[in-house]
């Protein structure tokens, strides 16, 4: 008889992963905005976010809690960064997209900015433009 193999994958299994970084649970990062205290794990911003990464390996292995401050950064405009690193997915909207695209700017977050680039190329409207510098 051949030896079969079958690979069972857990559909949503990085869903609790979000849900535990939305709620607090487990972090071991706080990160503070410029208005406001965000907390996540600091394996999922380093897996996912150049930034962090960069950041977090800098930091003593022992570290029980970090601290990072981003004061350049609102929380208004970190959050949607936060969510990539969870899901991997980020929502770019004509009313966002400059916020988004100067934040992955400020962290250094090359493939938002790539991101937000095309869809300003797409979607760029006059006012929109005035906004966009660097």
């Amino acid at each position: 008889m051949e030896n079969q193999n079958y690979l069972y994958k857990k559909p949503n299994h990085f869903a609790n992963l979000k849900d535990m970084g939305l709620s607090g649970r487990f972090c071991d990062v706080l990160i503070k905005a410029k208005d406001k205290e965000l907390r996540a794990h600091s394996l999922i911003l380093a897996a996912n976010l150049k930034y962090f990464k960069s950041v977090l390996l800098s930091m003593p292995e022992n570290s029980l809690e970090i601290i990072l401050f981003l004061s350049d950064l609102s929380g208004k405009e970190l959050e949607p960064f936060l969510t990539f690193a969870y899901t991997g997915e980020i929502l770019l909207t004509d009313d966002n997209v400059v916020e988004l695209l100067s934040g992955a700017v400020n962290i250094d977050e090359d493939e938002v900015r790539e991101v937000c680039i095309e869809y300003l190329k797409i979607h760029l409207k006059k006012e929109q433009a005035c906004q966009v510098s660097f």
